[in-house]
């Protein structure tokens, strides 16, 4: 079903650190949806993967990670989203196989911004968490607001 609802800047606040799950059922709760919280967080899981499939390469990103890599400089993939999201924002980038460590919202309690999946990408890379950094790839925030204004009755 489709909703056609903005998503408020206090909204997309409260979905940060979160599951889709959770995000769909604080949703719900804000526009009065009914429908099964399951159904519309798989709903938006698919239409997530679709959007993703047109995702272009960003200009320099071979050659930044190519980069990174000829320095042996440690760095991992550090995303809120599901693994399956990450796998579908990865699947047409030319780069994707030079992400040897990848870490989601799976591997961890609490998400971003909570620190807990910084620390255990830092543990991971066997790096000291202040020398960690995060290489944004996308955003969860940007595609929910989409997908909630393609929705319609």
């Amino acid at each position: 079903k489709q909703k056609g609802q903005v998503l408020e800047p206090q909204l997309q606040e409260k979905f940060t650190g979160i599951t889709a799950l959770d995000m769909v059922k604080l949703a719900k709760a804000h526009f009065g949806w009914t429908e099964d919280s399951k159904a519309l967080s798989l709903e938006l899981n698919d239409f997530v993967k679709t959007y993703l499939q047109n995702v272009q390469e960003q200009p320099g990103a071979t050659e930044l990670l190519d980069y990174i890599t000829q320095q042996h400089i440690p760095f991992a993939l550090v995303s809120n989203s599901a693994l399956d999201i990450i796998e579908a924002t990865l699947a047409n980038q030319p780069w994707k196989n030079l992400l040897h460590h990848q870490f989601s919202i799976n591997h961890v309690k609490q998400g971003k911004p909570a620190p807990d999946i910084y620390l255990l990408a830092a543990q991971s890379l066997q790096v000291a968490p202040s020398a960690f950094y995060e290489l944004l790839l996308e955003s969860m925030l940007t595609t929910l607001e989409q997908w909630s204004m393609r929705q319609t009755n």
